[in-house]
C-alpha cells in the first residue's frame, strides 16, 4: 500500500512539474512576442515624434517669417 501512495505522489509531482514547465515556456514565448511588438511600435512612434517635431519646427519658422514681415511693414 505504501508503494502505491508513493507512486501516486510521484506521478502527481511529475505531472505538476511538467505542466508548470509548459506554462512557464509558453509565458516566456508570449512575453518575447509582446516585447518584439512593443519594440516595433516604439520604433514607429519614434519616427512619428520626429516627423511631428520637424513639422512643428517648419511651422514655427513660417510664423516667425510672417511676424517679421509684419514688423517690417511688408503687408501695407
Amino acid at each position: 500500500m505504501t508503494e502505491i501512495i508513493v507512486a501516486l505522489i510521484g506521478l502527481f509531482t511529475m505531472t505538476s512539474v511538467t505542466l508548470i514547465e509548459k506554462v512557464r515556456r509558453d509565458n516566456k514565448r508570449d512575453h518575447s512576442v509582446v516585447a518584439m511588438k512593443l519594440d516595433m511600435m516604439a520604433q514607429g512612434l519614434g519616427r512619428s515624434i520626429d516627423e511631428v517635431r520637424d513639422s512643428a519646427q517648419r511651422t514655427e519658422e513660417h510664423i516667425d517669417n510672417h511676424v517679421a514681415d509684419h514688423a517690417r511693414g511688408a503687408f501695407k
